[in-house]
């Protein structure tokens, strides 16, 4: 039986109005936007629902379809499957139409609360703290609500997930009870028919979820109007304040009142968990042959319901430290409205206190939950009552659940206090007179920055002769500005320095039509004598004498003798380099299985750029040591040849020919030494000719020139028909 197309269409037409708003269409007039039903049609279109999953749930118990599905070759499990998947779509229909029932009375009642005339103005403290006591009770229930609607919409994602994965297979299945044969199509209608109960089970909790979520919402509308209301009464009479002295003694004195009631039942139910463990160890001595079945675990689970209880009670004092903490805070800013430290160890305390126990929330949410279940569980079991250790489970599982709902009650209003502290706190910080805070910050600013910069970091002696012959030695500070200005001035110096070096290289060039190589190295003395100077100035300046660095000279001359060795030798190969002048900055060299085009020529390395656009770095050393070919360094013509062999012809004479009007036509090619042809080699079978042609490399490539000549002459030879 495949499910009634009125179920699918009500689901839609129930939770589309549930679900968020897509985005409407880019031109409204061309679609209008449906009318969403009102919450009555929502209820009318959920019981309908409810009514069919009921008839199909009916009709399933009256003609079972395992025999068919084992015929089909479908485990007859599968039946039982669809069987749960209807009483879960029962359970959630009936639990949307709750949902929906409890929107309707949701909503008149937030229109009941906006029609109601503002509260009467408190008039003495007692009236105060029962405003105070409604808007903590008013905080305590958005807070639950948030929860529970983090996770309606945790599940409500969940679902939709789900749904989609079964559309997707319906849609699949579908296809292959179209595309079946008859004797597939038993199985097929039948596969296509469970798969369709457990797309209402997906869509009935889909269904049950949005509406919960639209029953809440309609909820915490009304509550935050009231609470709103409430906080606006009490903030025209100015007794809004948390952290007035008669609310932080009030919570001192409650936390007091509570601590003392804790501390009595944690001492309570250690004692009952202790007693509980004792019967059970008794009840494993005597054996199983002394204990009705099943006792044991129904033992061990009260034991474990007794032991979370007094954790229960241990976390509760953990909470009522954290509010004593926060209400001390509070007394603290009675006490001193206007300071400043004050407030911040308030607001502090509320962020604190709010983040430790705002995940308590949903602790204590699943605990009710679990409890609620366990209770139920064990109150529609009728052999409850015949076990007394069962009626014992029973008690603890109802006392654990009274314990969470206060302990959540309590938690809920005490964050609602905490976000309303940390509030006022930062106002009130806010407050404080901001240009007297700026002040003493700058000053303590620039106190703290003039006492570091004034430091002494080291001091170092120095030897005065006066005019008599006496001696006096005499010390002096170097404070951390004095360095920190002298290292400025010398970066600033330097860089003066080496423009100063580069101008001067570049007026060499042109007066005295120096070359780039001996420029770049005339710019490389000026600026390391200029350098020099400049450092020996600033140690000067900071009364820094050579003779404190006369400890380093034995250091330094072993670090030469081993670290720098390639160093020194590097840098003493550039000047030899520069010199000689054997490498000049544009030669075209060749070096190891590096060639190409020098850059530059530097202190320690020389720069290579290979045709294919790489860069190499090449120690100066190389260039000394390593066999270097230096195509460029007195000419750059170049001679290159091309070697052509053919079959053998009986008019070479023909072909000399033909190859001198190649060279003669080739643009690029040097002019003198000229490029000349020659028959290199005869045979019976071949002949070899020779091109041998001149090209300056510095101007042009010869591997281009080559192409271009051997390319030329391949289709000459072919227009003669010297060449197939």
């Amino acid at each position: 039986m495949r499910s009634p197309p009125l179920i699918l269409a009500c689901a839609w037409v129930i939770t589309a109005p549930l679900l968020p708003a897509r985005n409407a269409p880019a031109n409204p007039s061309a679609t209008p936007a449906p009318t969403q039903p009102s919450i009555t049609e929502q209820l009318a279109g959920a019981r309908q629902l409810l009514n069919d999953a009921e008839a199909a749930a009916h009709t399933f118990r009256q003609e079972p379809f395992s025999e068919e599905l084992k015929s089909a070759d479908i485990p007859p499990e599968r039946a039982l499957e669809y069987q749960e998947n209807l009483a879960a779509s029962i359970r959630n229909f009936q639990g949307a139409i709750d949902a929906l029932g409890a929107s309707i009375t949701n909503r008149e009642a937030l229109k009941e609360t906006r029609a109601q005339p503002e509260p009467n103005p408190p008039k003495n403290d007692e009236d105060v703290s029962r405003f105070h006591a409604e808007i903590d009770d008013l905080g305590r229930d958005l807070v639950a609500l948030e929860t529970q609607a983090g996770l309606d919409q945790s599940a409500l994602e969940h679902q939709r997930g789900l749904l989609d994965q079964s559309e997707r297979a319906l849609r699949q299945l579908t296809a292959d009870l179209d595309a079946a044969t008859p004797e597939t199509r038993p199985r097929a209608a039948l596969l296509l028919k469970l798969e369709e109960g457990r797309k209402q089970e997906v869509s009935s909790a889909l269904l049950a979820t949005s509406s919960r979520i639209g029953a809440d919402e309609l909820e915490r509308e009304r509550l935050e109007l009231r609470r709103l209301r409430l906080e606006n009464v009490l903030a025209g009479t100015g007794l809004d304040s948390v952290l007035s002295k008669a609310r932080s003694e009030a919570g001192l004195a409650d936390v007091a009142s509570e601590s003392t009631k804790i501390r009595a039942r944690v001492g309570k139910a250690r004692s009952v968990s202790g007693h509980l463990v004792d019967q059970l160890e008794e009840l494993r001595a005597k054996g199983s042959g002394h204990a009705p079945e099943g006792i044991f675990e129904t033992a061990a689970q009260a034991s474990l319901v007794a032991q979370k209880i007094t954790r229960g009670y241990e976390l509760w004092l953990a909470g009522l430290r954290q509010e004593e903490k926060v209400w001390r805070a509070a007394a603290a800013v009675a006490a001193a409205p206007e300071s400043p430290e004050a407030l911040k160890r308030a607001r502090d305390a509320a962020i604190e206190a709010a983040t430790t126990m705002m995940p308590w929330q949903d602790f204590f949410h699943r605990g009710i939950q679990d409890s609620t279940r366990a209770v139920e569980n064990l109150k529609g079991d009728p052999a409850t009552r015949q076990n007394p250790w069962t009626v014992r489970l029973l008690e603890l599982h109802q006392a654990r659940l009274e314990q969470l709902l206060l302990m959540e009650d309590g938690n809920a209003r005490f964050l609602n206090v905490t976000r309303r502290m940390q509030s006022e706190a930062s106002t009130r910080l806010a407050r404080v007179d901001l240009p007297a805070r700026i002040s003493r910050a700058v000053n303590s600013t620039w106190e703290s920055t003039l006492k570091v910069w004034n430091s002494e970091l080291f001091t170092t002696e120095q030897v005065i002769s006066g005019p008599d012959g006496a001696r006096v030695t005499r010390q002096r500070g170097t404070t951390l500005g004095a360095l920190l200005v002298a290292v400025a001035l010398v970066g600033l110096l330097l860089a003066v320095a080496r423009y100063f070096a580069r101008l001067a290289s570049t007026r060499f060039r042109k007066r005295l039509a120096m070359d780039n190589t001996r420029a770049s190295f005339f710019e490389r003395i000026i600026f390391l004598a200029l350098a020099a100077t400049i450092i020996l100035s600033g140690l000067n300046w900071l009364h820094i004498p050579l003779t404190t660095f006369a400890f380093l000279g034995g250091a330094l001359a072993i670090a030469a003798g081993f670290g720098l060795q390639n160093l020194l030798n590097n840098f003493v190969s550039g000047i030899i380099l520069a010199i000689e002048r054997r490498v000049n900055i544009g030669d075209i060299i060749e070096i190891d299985t590096v060639r190409g085009t020098v850059l530059s020529l530097g202190a320690r390395y020389s720069t290579i750029q290979q045709s294919d656009g790489v860069e190499i770095l090449l120690p100066n050393s190389f260039l000394l040591e390593r066999r270097l070919s230096n195509w460029t360094l007195s000419d750059p013509l170049h001679q290159f040849d091309i070697t052509l062999d053919m079959a053998a012809h009986p008019e070479p004479e023909r072909i000399l020919q033909i190859l001198e009007t190649v060279v003669e036509k080739q643009n690029g090619l040097a002019e003198s030494p000229r490029s000349r042809v020659f028959l290199a080699n005869l045979s019976d079978k071949s002949l070899s000719f020779r091109i041998s042609y001149w090209v300056n490399i510095r101007t042009q490539n010869p591997d281009t020139l080559g192409s271009e000549i051997r390319l030329r002459t391949a289709q000459l030879l072919r227009e003669a028909g010297l060449l197939g």
